[in-house]
């Protein structure tokens, strides 16, 4: 028995053993296909483009390109290989397609992917080893039907206890032109920053002398982080400003605000190309319907660096141009515009306009804004902003950003970490070129855009080399344009005599853009009529 039992095992065991084998020879690499999107799948917004880990060999990437059939060829959109580092546990080699970002137009697309893996053994030459394609409709935008409203009447619906996460990043470039900034062509990184900002709605009331909706909310900063040179700098908590408070009506006017000056002498005298609140748009006062347009006036205008109470006060053209989906949202989408002079706007206030570090005379400027709201919700979604300010500096650009006494844009310091005073590096004068902190000395001589002055905060403020300005006189070599004495911020912002400027007058074009985005939603539960979702927040899962 024992003798049959051992020679039945070992057949067994070795079966098994042949089987296994035969598994192993017969395994076939897993298919180079598109497994997601399914062929003639409808998608919206962001699209992962999913294919097994397993079918990309050893050194081989992926290029995908966008209607190859089509007559003009198509558009390739990116080649991409699995990380090196990355082992194939199951999960797929995704490809996340931004059919917004990409500005990828409703309709019938189709999406192909090329393998391409290293030519028999040569470490130069690639081979194309095989295709996949699929088939999809893309549907960003809203059709008409009978669950999709006519026309609408915007407002933002309030709860108390709601908290909404949003996220922003912000870049300003000097555009580049053959005379401007020392004949720099090419345009000119100045700063880009990305950050977060919490709006709380802290109290709910009604109003029942003016018959409307009252809400106190809490607009805060919470955390930034500033890019500069290739190198990324996150603030402590502790130097961010402190929050605003406002009372907002539903069209989302501000009734009253406290707190509007927060962040005055960091974000002013730094020029971030980011605000420290949450700047809700003022909607129309009736109902609109696509196409319609209207004016809001007396709205602030978003530039980098400034807070509310110094922001430009312009009227702003709308036009509803959209129904569209948005981070999962049915959002409506309202093109807003400014282009002007802010001279006669606003007389005399605005004869420069302080940007990055420089002062910009006769400012003329063009603002063009995306906001998408989300029309049962009562809740922004998105903002996409872009604004260009065209007009005169003394401040020059030179090759190498920062220097011993301000090789940057500026003499006296500027965008490094030199003795002259850095923009953000650190230098004698403490963290962030002696800025976010009380003003003392050894910031140098050249001073630095944050970093205090022997005896003046701020570089000598917003006003520039010499004595006076906004925080008391600044070194020599202070930044903020030139001027020497006159009351603080003289005129609002400039003024003061020409004295000491080491450059000459020369036209320049800044840019900068602004992505805010929604990024959870929690708190307070709204009835399901209004907001069907609101229990969960997780980016791009909602609908409301």
């Amino acid at each position: 028995m024992i003798f049959r039992k051992s020679v039945w095992m070992a057949l067994s065991a070795g079966a098994l053993g042949c089987a296994a084998s035969l598994s192993i020879a017969n395994a076939q690499p897993a298919p180079f296909t598109i497994r997601k999107p399914l062929d003639g799948a409808h998608v919206r917004e962001k699209v992962h483009i999913e294919i097994p880990r397993a079918s990309i060999g050893a050194g081989g990437f992926v290029a995908f390109f966008l209607d190859p059939n089509s007559a003009d060829g198509g558009t390739f959109m990116l080649g991409m290989a699995p990380q090196p580092t990355e082992e194939d546990n199951g999960q797929p080699f995704t490809y996340i397609w931004d059919t917004k970002a990409l500005k990828v137009s409703d309709g019938e697309h189709s999406i192909k992917a090329i393998l391409y893996e290293p030519a028999g053994g040569v470490t130069v030459a690639v081979t194309e080893k095989a295709t996949t394609e699929v088939h999809v409709t893309v549907e960003n935008k809203i059709p008409p039907g009978p669950d999709v409203p006519t026309s609408f009447l915007l407002r933002y619906k309030y709860r108390e206890g709601e908290q909404l996460e949003y996220s922003r990043f912000g870049r300003s470039v000097i555009v580049g032109h053959d005379s401007a900034m020392g004949g720099v062509r090419s345009d000119v990184e100045m700063m880009s920053a990305k950050s977060k900002l919490l709006f709380s709605v802290e109290d709910v009331r009604f109003d029942h002398d003016a018959q409307q909706t009252l809400a106190l909310v809490r607009n805060k900063l919470t955390a930034l982080s500033i890019l500069n040179g290739g190198q990324e700098y996150t603030l402590e908590p502790t130097a961010l400003s402190n929050s605003m408070y406002q009372e907002l009506l539903p069209e989302g006017r501000v009734h009253y605000e406290t707190g509007a000056t927060s962040g005055l002498a960091e974000f002013t005298a730094q020029g971030l190309p980011v605000n420290n609140t949450l700047e809700l748009p003022l909607m129309p006062t009736l109902r609109v319907s696509l196409g319609d347009t209207w004016t809001t006036p007396g709205q602030r205008l978003d530039i980098p660096g400034l807070p509310p109470i110094l922001q430009p006060v312009v009227p702003l053209q709308n036009k509803l141009v959209d129904l569209e989906y948005q981070g999962g949202y049915p959002c409506v989408k309202i093109h807003q515009t400014f282009s002007g002079s802010l001279g006669p706007i606003l007389g005399q206030k605005f004869k420069a306009l302080p940007f990055g570090g420089m002062m910009i005379t006769s400012p003329a400027l063009t603002f063009d804004r995306d906001i998408f709201i989300a029309y049962n919700s009562g809740t922004l979604i998105r903002t996409a902003r872009t604004l260009v300010i065209k007009g005169r500096t003394t401040a020059a650009m030179g090759d190498t950003p920062g220097g011993a006494g301000g090789q940057g844009m500026r003499a006296g310091g500027g965008m490094g970490s030199n003795s002259g005073g850095a923009m953000m590096g650190p230098n004698s004068g403490g963290k962030m070129g002696g800025g976010m902190r009380p003003p003392g000395s050894g910031g140098g001589s050249g001073g630095a855009m944050m970093g205090p002055n022997s005896g003046g905060k701020m570089g000598g403020g917003m006003r520039g080399p010499g004595s006076g300005g906004m925080g008391g006189p600044g070194g020599a070599g202070g930044r903020m344009g030139p001027g020497s004495g006159g009351p603080p911020m003289g005129n609002r912002y400039g003024g003061g005599s020409n004295a000491g400027q080491e450059e000459a007058d020369h036209p320049i074009d800044i840019r900068s853009t602004t992505d805010t985005d929604l990024l959870s939603q929690s708190g307070a539960i709204a009835p399901a009529a209004s907001h069907p979702a609101s229990t969960k927040s997780t980016k791009g899962k909602k609908s409301s």
